[in-house]
Order: C-alpha cells, then sequence, then structure tokens
C-alpha cells in the first residue's frame, strides 16, 4: 500500500510502555477503507514502527501520548525525497519487532476538528473524533462536540451518503466514520483567446535547490569544517560513489584523519544508513565507510576486498589549522535520496561505455584483469554522474575510474607509472 501523497486516519497505540514504543495502523483514506489485502503490504497486523524524528527526540513521548486513540499520518505535502515511510531496519518477528516499516513522527498528526467525525448512536461519550454525528434510526445528524447536548440547525445526512464509511478496526470491532468531501479549489477563469495565443512565460533562470545538491553542500560544509580540503565537486563525486558502492573507504594523510572524516560523514547521517567502519551491517544500511591511512587495503579486510572490492577515495586535510568547535548540527536523510537516485538512475537510458574500449583488455594484459563487478559499478556511476552532475560528467567519470581501479592495480602489484598509463584517457 502506497501512503505517499495521502492523508490517512489511523489508530495510534503504545505497545511497549517500557521502552517508550508507538505504532500506527492506517484506517480510512479520503477515498475510503483500508482493506485486508492493503495492510498486508505492511505484514504481520498492518502496523507502522513510528520512529522519533531528528527535530522531536525529547518531546516524542508526550507527543505521541497525547493524540489518544486516533491521529492523522498526512503525508499530502511529503515529497518523496523526505522518505517519510521506509523499511525497519530493527525488523526481527524472532526478537518482538514485528512492524517491517517505519514512518517518522512529524508525519504522525493530531485529528484535526471539522476533518472527519465519527457517527455514533446513543453512548456520545464513546466517539473518538472531537466531534461527532449522532445516528437515531434512519437520521444521522450533526456535528456535536464532546459534553455538548444535542440541539437544533444540525446538519443531516441521508443514510446512503457516499462519504460514510465503515471501518473495521484493530479489535476487529466496528465503527462509522463520515469524512466530508474535501474541498475543491475554485475552477480557474476561462482563459481568453489573446491570453491563449500569448507565447509561455519564461522558464526561470535558476532551477530550484535539489536533494542531491542540498547534500553535496551539507557534506562539503561538515568536512570543511571539520578541516578536510574537499571541493563541492569532489564531494558531490564521492556522494555518487556512496550511492553506487556498497562500500567507500575514505584515504587520509594519516589513520586518525581517515577515522574522523568517515566519523564526520556518518554522524551527518545519524539514522545509521551511512555506517562508519566497525558498525553491523544490516539492511538499513546500504553503504559502509572504511578508513585507512593510504589507498592500500587494510591487511584484515584483503580477503572481503577479494571477493567483493570497494572504490577508495583520498581526502587532503587543510594545510592550516581547523576550526576550534566541532561543525555545525546538519542532518541528512541519506537512505532515502539513496533510494531515489538509484530509482531515477534505473529509469534513465543507459549510456555508452564512456572509457576506453579496449581498457579492460589492457589491464588484463598488465596482469591484472579488471573485475566485472567493478566494471558494473563503474557504469552505475556513469548513469549517476550524467543525471546529476552533468557539467562535471567527464571529471566525475575520470575520478570514479581512479578511485576503483588505482587501489585495485596496486594491490596486485602493478607499479605506479604502468598505473598512469594504463588509466590515461
Amino acid at each position: 500500500m502506497d501512503l505517499s501523497g495521502q492523508v490517512v486516519l489511523a489508530y495510534l497505540e503504545e505497545d511497549d510502555a517500557r521502552h517508550v514504543l508507538f505504532r500506527v495502523r492506517p484506517l480510512l483514506t479520503t477515498t475510503g477503507g483500508v482493506s485486508p489485502e492493503d495492510l498486508e503490504a505492511f505484514e504481520q497486523d498492518g502496523f507502522l514502527r513510528i520512529a522519533p524524528d531528528k527535530q522531536e527526540q525529547h518531546s516524542f513521548k508526550d507527543r505521541m501520548r497525547s493524540l489518544g486513540t486516533l491521529c492523522l499520518i498526512n503525508l499530502a505535502n511529503a515529497p518523496s525525497s523526505m522518505g517519510k515511510v521506509r523499511p525497519n531496519k530493527n525488523y526481527a518477528p524472532h526478537r518482538g519487532e514485528t512492524n517491517r516499516y517505519i514512518v517518522y513522527s512529524d508525519a504522525v498528526q493530531a485529528l484535526p476538528e471539522g476533518l472527519l467525525y465519527e457517527v455514533v448512536s446513543g453512548d456520545k461519550a464513546a466517539s473518538l473524533t472531537p466531534q461527532y454525528y449522532l445516528r437515531s434510526g434512519g437520521r444521522i445528524s450533526g456535528p456535536y462536540a464532546l459534553g455538548d447536548e444535542p440541539g437544533e440547525g444540525a446538519h443531516s445526512l441521508p443514510p446512503d451518503c457516499d462519504r460514510l464509511f465503515l471501518v473495521e478496526m484493530p479489535d476487529k470491532s466496528s465503527r462509522m466514520f463520515y469524512w466530508p468531501q474535501p474541498a475543491q479549489p475554485d475552477p480557474a477563469p476561462p482563459v481568453s483567446a489573446a491570453a491563449e495565443e500569448a507565447p509561455p512565460p519564461p522558464e526561470p533562470a535558476e532551477p530550484e535547490p535539489d536533494a542531491f545538491s542540498a547534500a553535496v553542500r551539507d557534506i562539503r560544509a561538515v568536512l570543511s569544517e571539520t578541516g578536510f580540503d574537499c571541493p563541492e565537486p569532489v564531494c558531490g563525486y564521492m556522494l555518487l560513489l556512496c550511492v553506487s558502492a556498497s562500500r567507500l573507504q575514505l584515504a587520509g594523510e594519516t589513520l586518525a584523519d581517515a577515522r574522523l572524516a568517515a566519523k564526520t560523514l556518518s554522524d551527518l547521517c545519524g539514522d545509521g544508513s551511512l555506517s562508519c567502519q566497525g558498525a553491523r551491517e544490516g539492511e538499513g544500511r546500504p553503504t559502509r565507510l572504511m578508513f585507512a591511512p593510504g589507498p592500500e587495503i587494510p591487511s584484515e579486510l584483503v580477503a572481503r576486498y577479494l571477493v567483493n572490492p570497494w572504490p577508495v577515495c583520498a581526502l587532503p586535510c587543510v594545510k592550516g589549522w581547523p576550526a576550534p568547535y566541532p561543525p555545525a548540527r546538519r542532518s541528512l536523510d541519506y537512505a532515502a535520496l539513496r533510494e531515489e537516485m538509484t530509482e531515477k538512475a534505473k529509469a534513465a537510458p543507459a549510456p555508452p561505455a564512456p572509457w576506453p574500449e579496449d581498457l579492460p583488455a589492457r589491464m588484463k594484459a598488465a596482469g591484472c584483469a579488471l573485475p566485472l563487478v567493478i566494471r558494473r559499478r563503474l557504469m552505475e556511476f556513469a548513469r549517476l554522474s550524467a543525471l546529476y552532475m552533468p557539467k562535471h560528467a567527464a571529471e566525475a567519470r575520470e575520478f570514479a575510474l581512479r578511485c576503483w581501479a588505482e587501489p585495485w592495480l596496486l594491490h596486485h602489484g602493478v607499479p605506479a607509472r604502468k598505473i598512469a598509463e594504463l588509466l590515461r584517457p
């Protein structure tokens, strides 16, 4: 079930008070009730785990408890890049976490008055909505506020109103809700003949900044503030390497510098989706950052590297002194960005190979064949760079080839001079 772009009435419960865990189950959309078949997409009992948004780490518990039994999952204005619903990296039914997906808490909102109403008969106090409609025999009237006595002037609904929805609750009981037709915008005024013939307005000179560009600026900012000399285009190339590879090794002037760079980037993605070397691998960590004092592969990782190689990117330090304080706190939703970029790249036409056709044969003749896995990753990088950095695509591809091929050739004993000849455009 795709919740993107929708406003959904949901059932909220605190299923683990000891660990302050909350979850929601979709009940109703503006087009009708959520069927059991729809809920099967979330598996188990159809609930989504609520993950605290970074902006409300300290108020999460109190706000969730203040919402009551019903709430809204409001994704009407959330762009796809926000990734408000995603796989739960802690999903483990054998350990009691049966919710396969999460929804971030800023999308879980209080039920506003006047949006929708429960239809009750008799026990008005049983209404779960701030206002309700009262059913008496075949007459449905309202809305009434909780605590008020029904009076004159109420609006009546026909029993066959197509905005009445019977909803099955998680406890298998049924409740009826009235969700008035959402207000439609006023129709546009008729266009005059002269206006129809007028040329369209010019496109804006500068496009709106996209999620990729914003992420590149954030990466550039935190690395610069930490003390690394990494121009913005190189930050973009490095982000494309992260998206197109499952691992990226950062090489610093010292081991401490390399580790600091990896930790800085990992901290930028606080949800662990870009994890530092030593972190536990898993579904929720699509890219791991390794670190070493140079382009060589650490001896303890050689066996893994030979089976599934990764690129190595050098990060030089500034020549002088870095800032005395840690960089300002920033947040990058890397997992959502990576998913969006990958899907967009898959839909784009495959470009021709931008590197010399005989390069794999020349490397093989030099005694070091270039594995297919590296060639495929390079092609994925080429497609991404054409989409996201078209003005720097040639430089990006040269950068990626060095990051992938140089450490592979060095590890197999190819001299540096021969490597420069092999990788020359």
